[in-house]
């Protein structure tokens, strides 16, 4: 898989987070990462809450996630709450 953009954005309308599958409202920022494998274009979008799960340095470069695996993580919450704080803006799945 290689890896052909990955930038920040502000949604223009609704979109799910890859990690958390939680749906992020417009005028929210993501990370758009464009890839591609065998031919085959895919977009992800993550949330910043999922962005700053990734950062932290528990994962490698090269892991790769399902839909929605970001939520098992044992430090989600923790992130969500200290990048959303206490009250989050986005209600969950």
């Amino acid at each position: 898989m290689d890896t052909l953009s990955c930038r920040m954005v502000t949604n223009r309308k609704p979109h799910k987070c890859w990690g958390c599958t939680r749906t992020m409202p417009p005028g929210t920022e993501m990370q758009v990462v464009v890839t591609v494998d065998s031919r085959e274009f895919a977009e992800a979008r993550w949330c910043l809450v999922c962005q700053a799960v990734l950062d932290n340095g528990t994962y490698e470069y090269d892991d790769q996630f399902g839909f929605g695996d970001m939520r098992n993580d044992p430090d989600w919450e923790a992130t969500r709450e200290s990048v959303e704080g206490e009250a989050s803006p986005v209600a969950a799945p």
